[in-house]
């Protein structure tokens, strides 16, 4: 036979206390033909970068308990997974030129089949739920239904989203490996690029799920939808999270979204907004504090209701208050 095996069998902790994190480009660092760099940016964020020049076709079995999200970038080369888990899972993953794909595999075991035929190169990057919901809002509509949870939810569930790489993708993975920073600011500047690789396919991804899932919506929806509306105005300063309301319902965040903009023209999220905004001014007007409003209304920071606030009426809420006196 042209090829080798061995095995593996990586029993991951927390994200950042254990180096090897999740198996399917971690455990590279094993094939010892090649180059390897892993950069921890912050908490819940890191970069890793592999390039291998094979002489053979190389075949590694797996296994692992706990895992990040995972986001994969390949510039070249191929590598098919075939994954396995105890609860029934199984699917199979291929990682080829110009490819890209989020996933996370928790609880998995499988084979990693790399090919010999082209020297890999993969930019990928291990990121927690907490380090993605900073800039992931909860109430987005057309975001895949399994990321949404494995970011919100806490989720467990294995998923696998694949996509193809786009030029600003490529773009952004060889300014990644051609980056000629050192110390802080090399941080500052591989950090920025993973923001935008994310920002990349996640938009990808949701307009590709957007096309491809069709969501009806019934009578009985637009009722459930309405009635959720009169609770969110009586409620809207102390609401719970999208998916407990879809759950309320009987509906996944995605639906609800669809039907409430069918129905009130905007989705869950800024329709709140809206009405925490309009009310903010209300609250400026009658001489609370910014403070006392944002707390008041469900806003997470001061600043968060200032930001926007000025984005909505083109005002910061001191200059509006002060003119109003």
């Amino acid at each position: 036979m042209d090829d080798y095996k061995f095995s593996v069998d990586l029993k991951a902790g927390k994200l950042g206390e254990i180096l090897k994190g999740f198996p399917l480009f971690s455990i590279s660092e094993k094939l010892k033909k090649g180059f390897k760099e892993e950069v921890e940016l912050r908490d819940g964020l890191k970069l890793i970068v592999n390039e291998y020049k094979l002489k053979r076709n190389i075949s590694v079995n797996f296994s692992i308990d706990n895992a990040p999200l995972e986001f994969a970038f390949c510039l070249s080369g191929k590598m098919n997974i075939e994954i396995s888990q105890t609860s029934g899972f199984a699917s199979f993953l291929e990682i080829s030129s110009g490819s890209s794909a989020v996933f996370c595999l928790p609880n998995t075991s499988g084979t990693m089949r790399i090919s010999g035929s082209e020297p890999l190169k993969v930019v990928s990057l291990h990121v927690s739920p907490e380090y993605l919901r900073q800039f992931v809002y909860q109430e987005i509509p057309d975001f895949p239904e399994l990321l949404y949870n494995a970011i919100w939810s806490q989720s467990s569930a294995p998923f696998i989203l694949t996509s193809r790489m786009n030029p600003l993708m490529n773009m952004s993975c060889n300014q990644i490996i051609a980056n000629m920073f050192s110390g802080s600011p090399r941080k500052m500047f591989l950090e920025a690029k993973s923001l935008e690789l994310m920002t990349h396919i996640i938009s990808q991804i949701s307009e590709d799920y957007s096309d491809r899932v069709a969501i009806p919506i019934s009578r009985e929806d637009i009722k459930k939808v309405e009635e959720l509306e009169r609770f969110i105005r009586q409620n809207y300063a102390n609401l719970p999270s999208l998916t407990q309301m879809a759950e309320s319902i009987g509906m996944t965040h995605t639906k609800l979204n669809k039907a409430f903009q069918k129905v009130f023209g905007s989705t869950v999220f800024s329709y709140i907004r809206e009405k925490r905004l309009d009310e903010a001014k209300s609250l400026l007007e009658k001489g609370l504090t910014i403070t006392e409003i944002a707390y008041k209304l469900g806003f997470s920071s001061p600043a968060h209701l200032s930001r926007d606030f000025r984005d909505k009426f083109g005002i910061n809420p001191k200059a509006y208050q002060k003119g109003i006196k």
